[in-house]
């Protein structure tokens, strides 16, 4: 096993691990539970990066972009978070016998300044239908079709985390095989929630591309988004490298689409703001 090779495996969700110091007092006491703890954590980093090098550990850093936001397509630290960063420089720069994988939905800018044979960035898409049956089916009392789950498996692109929050849904939603996907599947407060974040987090230029592509029916080329939005080309073509990197919109031989769960909710979202508007 995977284990087996390593001395210790260490694993940190930071969306619960906002705490820099009680990370690495964690990841500390995991290597030694007889050490002295330091109060200092200049300290505590040099103590974790001298058992990096003494023995070989596999360190996993689950959902890291929850210590950056993004505003106007741009990513920071968190309030409060801003001294992780020296926890990765510790972490990537040092030189040591140990694995660090980390996993992240956005992609996050701050490790691109590494070098590449430091750091590996690699782009992982969804699980299996059937993988993500056998995760979740205990949860599920509902009788539910193969071809219905993989309808809804593809909606959210087979993403653990959102069919996780429609499973959750199942409990108190009045559903069945056959209204669960046209009726409430696009229709989930939580996952709205988190696509709104999405949206908040674009500037004016990423906010009129999605606008734009929420009301055709059929993709639309580059050459249409650079007539429609009046903005330099290389400022649009950056902004559609960074919606694709956050997989907001797909590409098909240079024309540009929105994913189906998030053209539904601009759509909503849209109108939303018209009924409002009016009102």
């Amino acid at each position: 096993m995977l284990k087996e090779k390593f001395h210790r495996v260490i694993y940190l969700s930071m969306s619960n691990s906002l705490d820099l110091k009680n990370s690495i007092e964690f990841c500390l006491h995991s290597l030694d539970p007889s050490l002295e703890i330091s109060s200092d954590i200049n300290k505590l980093l040099v103590d974790l990066t001298s058992y990096l090098k003494k023995y070989r550990c596999l360190i996993v850093l689950d959902d890291l972009d929850s210590i950056v936001e993004f505003k106007q397509m741009a990513s920071y630290y968190r309030s409060g978070c801003e001294k992780h960063a020296q926890f990765l420089r510790c972490l990537i720069t040092t030189n040591h016998q140990s694995l660090v994988v980390a996993s992240s939905h956005s992609s996050i800018k701050q490790l691109n300044y590494y070098s590449t044979k430091t750091v590996k960035l690699l782009p992982l898409r969804g699980m299996t239908a059937d993988n993500l049956w056998s995760m979740f089916s205990p949860e599920i009392s509902i009788n539910i079709s193969p071809e219905t789950w993989d309808k809804i498996c593809k909606y959210y692109q087979y993403n653990p985390e959102l069919i996780k929050i429609v499973v959750s849904n199942f409990g108190y939603l009045p559903v069945s095989d056959s209204n669960i996907y046209d009726k409430y599947i696009p229709h989930i407060e939580e996952i709205d929630i988190i696509l709104e974040e999405e949206l908040e987090s674009l500037d004016e230029i990423g906010k009129e591309i999605i606008y734009w592509l929420s009301f055709n029916f059929e993709n639309y080329t580059l050459d249409k988004l650079f007539y429609r939005i009046n903005h330099h080309k290389n400022k649009i073509l950056q902004v559609i490298d960074f919606l694709k990197e956050h997989s907001l919109i797909v590409e098909d031989n240079y024309s540009y689409s929105l994913l189906p769960m998030f053209k539904d909710y601009i759509q909503r979202y849209l109108i939303s703001m018209a009924k409002k508007s009016l009102a």
